[in-house]
């Protein structure tokens, strides 16, 4: 293999790198988001978290479709 494609080869692997760090960055913040409205709303965190618990499943099944990234 030449100097250049392993040189791709590595760029390639650390820009896979990145977009899962950032992926699972997104879903820790979206995960916050979730817990935190559970905590403000107590009760009625069913009626008034919906939004962020769809924003949370659907983020989590796109990266379980899409590893590479959201």
């Amino acid at each position: 293999m030449d100097v250049s494609g392993k040189a791709e080869q590595m760029r390639a692997k650390d820009a896979l790198a990145r977009e899962r760090w950032v992926a699972s960055q997104k879903l820790a913040i979206l995960r916050d988001e979730l817990n935190e409205c559970f905590k403000r709303e107590g009760v009625n965190h069913r009626d008034n978290c919906k939004e962020f618990a769809q924003a949370y499943y659907d983020a989590v099944q796109q990266l379980r479709h899409n590893p590479q990234g959201m």
